[in-house]
């Protein structure tokens, strides 16, 4: 059974996996998600909206 962070469960749109052992990336993931409604296309898009909501804060 998967969970919501199993590795396998989460691909950035390009393919790439989202790190199963960093917490901060795949919470980020979540709220992207949250946020816009879809999958980030690739960590440097994660990357960039974690930048931005960290600076809105």
């Amino acid at each position: 059974m998967r969970n919501a962070f199993s590795e396998d469960a989460l691909r950035y749109g390009d393919g790439t996996a989202v790190s199963a052992n960093n917490l901060t990336e795949q919470h980020t993931y979540a709220r992207y998600q949250e946020y816009k409604g879809e999958i980030p296309p690739s960590k440097a898009a994660l990357l960039a909206f974690y930048e931005q909501r960290a600076v809105a804060l």
